[in-house]
């Protein structure tokens, strides 16, 4: 921490902000963590570490705690997994879209945060693909758990993101804004339009719509598949 603060002068340390509570140690050993993960994690908090990547400190701490997560993971019941993973997408979703309701490429129907429900359900439900989600970025991911997708939709749904994902990027860069909202003004609309290459703003209106619609039946497919209400 002390070299922490000489590199980053105004750098604080929130010490209230600990593993289990004010009365606990401000961080603890790789054995605590592995009992944690084995007797007390849920299911939310392995979809969320899945997401978990090695960016700098002590490369084989962390292999440590990628190998008792993933040898933990083989015991989730795959049909709590799925139940718990459609509530909480269901929770986040904003559903529909009105004529006077902006479109969010994050929370829509059909949006992001559906293609990337579909990844954690297929990454929680494989172990080989979870073992493996640590090395790989969002695309990566989701080209792994494609293989257990109709081929009919697969492509689609990697082009679907990519598009999304670039019109996300767009809006937060071009327009510097902090939401993944379509703007409303029509000068802007016409920016995007332009950086994604299409002739109007009609008709990428139109696409974006067309590319929601179309994930969220395959999003419907997949809970259909899997028997979830």
């Amino acid at each position: 921490m002390q070299i922490l603060r000489k590199e980053i002068p105004q750098f604080e340390i929130d010490f209230r902000l600990r593993p289990e509570g004010k009365s606990s140690p401000l961080v603890i050993e790789i054995a605590g963590y592995e009992k944690y993960i084995n007797n007390r994690m849920r299911i939310w908090e392995f979809q969320a570490l899945s997401k978990t990547q090695f960016i700098c400190g002590n490369e084989n701490l962390f292999n440590q705690f990628i190998n008792i997560r993933n040898e933990q993971i083989k015991n989730i019941d795959p049909l709590e997994t799925a139940g718990e993973t459609f509530a909480a997408y269901k929770a986040k979703l904003n559903f529909g879209i009105s004529s006077n309701q902006k479109i969010n490429l994050k929370s829509n129907s059909g949006a992001l945060l559906t293609i990337d429900t579909i990844v954690q359900l297929f990454l929680m439900l494989n172990h080989k693909f979870y073992n493996e989600s640590y090395k790989l970025n969002g695309l990566e991911k989701l080209r792994l758990v494609s293989q257990k997708i109709a081929e009919e939709y697969r492509q689609d749904l990697i082009d679907n993101y990519i598009y999304l994902k670039n019109a996300q990027i767009a809006i937060q860069n071009l327009m510097n804004q902090k939401k993944s909202t379509m703007p409303n003004d029509k000068n802007k609309v016409a920016l995007l339009a332009t950086y994604l290459k299409e002739p109007d703003n009609q008709i990428l209106l139109e696409k974006i719509k067309s590319i929601l619609n179309t994930n969220t039946n395959l999003f419907n497919k997949i809970k259909s598949d899997n028997q979830i209400s």
